[in-house]
């Protein structure tokens, strides 16, 4: 029996706490140590949520040990279950909190690139609590600085697999010097991750795909046309501000031979993953981890959006808008029955027909006309002439001096 064990500091690593009751018994050797808390078991977890709360909890009275709370806050369990169901998430915690092992979480081991510790809160700890202490935030291996102090994390070389081996106290590692400097998408994707960890654990992961995949939808990264019941994300568009945000190495990483397929599936799986790709498309969507499993985001329907924007700037001819859309004009016709918004071009404006007239003009004044035309209407003609003509239709005081300027004769 323990007769003693450290209480845990604020998002404390579970290893780190295990690593300070090691320096307060005095010890020696790892595998004592390590013998005494766990028993049998004579390795740590490390940042793999594991059973070693439970085994601790063995080994003191009764009550000592919430496991379920060692869980949630001082491992990467939330993070880790973030994508499970919810079901499947609560079966998993129920066995480590009864000490019962699960493979459901040695996906985590192949991702981990070892401990890491912030300079900052290295300071900042020793100097509140007297020590400093193995976050857990920083263990996240996508993690690139912490989400507190936004300084980029040190990695300490004792390698992955050698770390669970020993109990090696973060006061045992000289601190390093403070490095700022993070690009933007650093500071969000930290933050967006930190989230991620530390979000009520029982969110659905369906509603963060399904708020994802809208919000990039919403924000322009549509294929062209799609029926209104199947709003369908441009997987190119996507990886491509991703290469342009990121850069190459997290695009082979991450999204490696994604096409427009694995892409979709991908925005729809849930089960043993990390949400490390979700996190990635989350800073491209300019989501925050609270928006990306909160309340559900509806569709904007970007195209009709651009429809009724080109309609109200005087354009009604189904080519010149279908133009300005990047789409053909059967897709656009298409894409107005899918909207329940009736069939071929019925929303020329019947006036438009009543006074239609023609104009003749010289060549010279074609060319004038066209090159403003080209640059207020896109080079559409019909529609530069018409928006002149209203604006002086409406203003009364305008006209009346244009026609008073005018040479009649």
């Amino acid at each position: 029996m323990l007769t003693f064990f450290p209480t845990p500091y604020p998002d404390e690593l579970w290893y780190s706490v295990m690593c300070r009751y090691f320096v307060r018994s005095g010890g020696m050797y790892h595998i004592p140590a390590t013998t005494e808390m766990l028993g049998k078991y004579k390795r740590p977890s490390d940042p793999i949520p594991g059973i070693d709360p439970y085994l601790v909890s063995q080994q003191l009275p009764q009550g000592i040990i919430d496991c379920k709370r060692i869980l949630l806050e001082n491992t990467i369990f939330p993070y880790a279950t973030r994508l499970f169901s919810s079901e499947k998430r609560e079966e998993v915690l129920t066995n480590l909190i009864n000490g019962r092992h699960t493979e459901a979480l040695h996906f985590i081991s192949n991702k981990w690139v070892g401990p890491r510790y912030c300079p900052a809160c290295y300071e900042e700890d020793s100097e509140r609590y007297g020590e400093p202490y193995w976050h857990r935030e920083h263990q996240i291996s996508l993690m690139p600085l912490c989400p507190k102090h936004k300084c980029r994390l040190i990695p300490y070389n004792i390698g992955a697999r050698n770390f669970g081996t020993k109990l090696l106290p973060l006061s045992a590692v000289e601190c390093g010097e403070v490095e700022h400097g993070g690009k933007r998408w650093e500071i969000e994707l930290s933050e967006i991750l930190y989230g991620f960890l530390t979000l009520p654990y029982q969110t659905d992961a369906k509603r963060a795909y399904r708020n994802l995949k809208r919000t990039l939808y919403n924000s322009g990264f549509a294929t062209t046309v799609q029926r209104k019941e199947s709003n369908v994300v441009d997987a190119s568009k996507v990886l491509s501000a991703c290469r342009d945000l990121y850069g190459d190495e997290i695009i082979e990483k991450y999204f490696q031979g994604m096409d427009q397929s694995k892409f979709l599936t991908m925005l729809t799986k849930s089960g043993s993953v990390l949400p490390d790709r979700i996190a990635l498309l989350a800073v491209v969507a300019g989501l925050s981890a609270e928006r990306t499993f909160g309340d559900e985001i509806p569709y904007t329907n970007i195209h009709i959006e651009k429809f009724k924007e080109l309609c109200a700037k005087g354009m009604w001819r189904r080519g010149e808008i279908a133009a300005a859309m990047g789409m053909s004009p059967d897709q656009l016709t298409r894409l107005l029955k899918d909207h329940d918004m009736g069939s071929g071009w019925f929303n020329k404006p019947m006036d438009l027909k009543k006074i239609s007239t023609n104009v003749p003009l010289t060549k010279a004044e074609k060319e004038i006309l066209k090159r403003y035309a080209d640059s207020y209407t896109n080079g559409m003609l019909s529609v530069f002439v018409r928006k002149l003509l209203f604006y002086f239709l409406d203003d009364e005081q305008s006209m009346d001096k244009a026609l008073k300027e005018i040479e009649w004769g």
